[in-house]
C-alpha cells in the first residue's frame, strides 16, 4: 500500500512550492495544498496562531489515515506541533529548515516590518500587484522553473504574513521536537541563515552542504532522503 506524504509549506509559500519535489516521488499518495492566508486559499482578518493553522490542518486530513508529514521552515513546526497532537495519525515528520534561529528572523529588515506593524508593511502588502510586476524581472532570471511558486509569494495578506510571524514562528519552541522521539527526521541547508548546528545534531539529520533557506534545485536529493527513510 502507498504511503500517504502530506507537504505544508512555509510562510507566504504555497502548495506549488512542493510540485517539483513531489514529481519526485511517484510511488506515494502526494498531497499539498494551501494554508490559509496563503496562495489561492482565503485571506480572512483573523489571528493566525497555531490553532488556526492546527484546525485547518486538521479538517484537509482523514485522522483515521496514517500521514508523513513533510513541512518547510514555517510547515515543520506546524508539522511538528500537529503530530504531538494526533500522534496515532503521523506515522513520521520531515522538516526541511526548521527555523531554529529566531533571533536572525527577528532582526532580519523585512521581518521587522511585519513584526512592528508598519505603514509600509501594509502599504506593500496592499500594492503586492505592482511589485509582483516590478520583480518579473528577478523571477525569469533566477526563478523560471518556479515561476508559479514565485508569484505565490505575492499572494498572501498583511494579516496573514504579520499574525503567522508574531504568533507561530516566533513563538515557536523547539524543544518539543524531542517528544517525536524516532518519527523525527530534519533536512537542513548549510547555507540557511537559520541553521543552529548544534540544535540540529540532537536529531537524525540530513545536511545538504549548498541548500539556503528554500530548497529549489535540491527537490531530488530531498526525494532521495524521504524514500530512504521511508524505506522505498
Amino acid at each position: 500500500m502507498k504511503k500517504n506524504l502530506v507537504f505544508i509549506h512555509g510562510s507566504a509559500g504555497s502548495k506549488r512550492n512542493f510540485r517539483t519535489l513531489i514529481r519526485n516521488l511517484p510511488e506515494y499518495n502526494c498531497l499539498a495544498f494551501d494554508l490559509i492566508g496563503f496562495g489561492a486559499e482565503k485571506k480572512p482578518k483573523i489571528e493566525y496562531n497555531l490553532e488556526v493553522y492546527l484546525n485547518f490542518i486538521q479538517n484537509k486530513l482523514d485522522l483515521q489515515k496514517k500521514y508523513v508529514l513533510i513541512g518547510h521552515s514555517m510547515g515543520g513546526i506546524l508539522s511538528k506541533e500537529f503530530a504531538l497532537r494526533h500522534p496515532r495519525t503521523a506515522e513520521k515528520v520531515l522538516i526541511i529548515n526548521y527555523p531554529f534561529n529566531q533571533e536572525k528572523i527577528k532582526h532580519n529588515w523585512l521581518n521587522q516590518m511585519f513584526i512592528k506593524e508598519t505603514w509600509t508593511a501594509r502599504a506593500m502588502c496592499n500594492s503586492k500587484v505592482l511589485w509582483k510586476f516590478l520583480a518579473l524581472p528577478i523571477g525569469l532570471i533566477f526563478f523560471t522553473k518556479y515561476l508559479d511558486s514565485f508569484w505565490d509569494y505575492f499572494k498572501h495578506s498583511f494579516h496573514s504574513e504579520s499574525g503567522t510571524l508574531k504568533s507561530v514562528i516566533l513563538k515557536d519552541d523547539h524543544n518539543n521536537l524531542k517528544k517525536l522521539k524516532n518519527k523525527l527526521i530534519l533536512i537542513s541547508g548549510g547555507r540557511d541563515p537559520f541553521l543552529i548546528t548544534d540544535i540540529c545534531s540532537k536529531y537524525k539529520n540530513y545536511l545538504i552542504k549548498d541548500m539556503g533557506h528554500l530548497f529549489f534545485g535540491f527537490e531530488e536529493k530531498i526525494a532521495k532522503i524521504i524514500k530512504r527513510e521511508l524505506g522505498s
